[in-house]
């Protein structure tokens, strides 16, 4: 939900008074989902940011701040609402060497990702909240 508002390339050219409101309703959205019958107790959600937001990259500010941002509404909101029993997980896909590289989202990359996304919303990960998981092949850690 909040990754398809800030990865158009039109948000991160327009000038933030432009873009502070989108975001604004964006928060508010998750909040009302959160605490509404949308989602309700024991739920989980997974957030989807991007290395970009781990470390630097040469993608340009605004990308990198709000992916930054993401994260921080993770783990802000997996604190409030733990006790509901709602855990809120992000993962941060990067690019991942494949056969070719030519590509930054090969098939191997895109499995990784949906595996995570999976796993997070599964009952045998009843125990993780506030994570961030960056699914890159470690070169997060590089």
């Amino acid at each position: 939900m909040l990754d398809d508002a800030s990865s158009h390339a039109s948000l991160d050219a327009a000038p933030p008074e432009y873009v502070a409101p989108l975001y604004a309703y964006l928060v508010s959205d998750l909040a009302d989902n959160i605490t509404g019958e949308t989602i309700g107790d024991e739920a989980a959600v997974v957030t989807v940011a991007s290395t970009a937001g781990l470390r630097g990259h040469g993608v340009g500010p605004s990308y990198t701040s709000s992916k930054k941002g993401v994260i921080a509404l993770t783990r802000l909101a997996a604190f409030q609402y733990g006790a509901k029993g709602i855990r809120i997980n992000c993962v941060c896909p990067g690019a991942t060497a494949g056969e070719g590289m030519g590509a930054a989202f090969t098939d191997a990359a895109m499995a990784a990702r949906a595996s995570a996304d999976i796993t997070l919303l599964g009952d045998e990960t009843s125990y993780l909240t506030g994570q961030v998981i960056a699914v890159d092949g470690g070169a997060v850690i590089r």
